[in-house]
């Protein structure tokens, strides 16, 4: 079993919509996730928070991927 510190779980569809060019409210911040339930932090939260910013940015770059070329946000 590999060893891990934390884990942000959610199912596809959160994860999905999450990763939209523009997601809905609710669903655009991990925070906002975890208030609606449909994201669960577990495990040793304190590397989680201490990094909080750059572990947000980095789930969210994603969507710049999803993003039609030559379109400006």
């Amino acid at each position: 079993m590999p060893s891990w510190r934390f884990a942000l779980r959610a199912d596809e569809a959160s994860w999905r919509r999450f990763w939209q060019p523009r997601p809905a409210p609710g669903d655009h911040d991990l925070l906002a996730l975890v208030r609606r339930g449909l994201l669960k932090f577990e495990g040793d939260l304190q590397p989680l928070m201490a990094n909080l910013l750059y572990i947000k940015g980095v789930l969210e770059a994603p969507r710049a991927m999803a993003q039609p070329k030559g379109t400006a946000r």
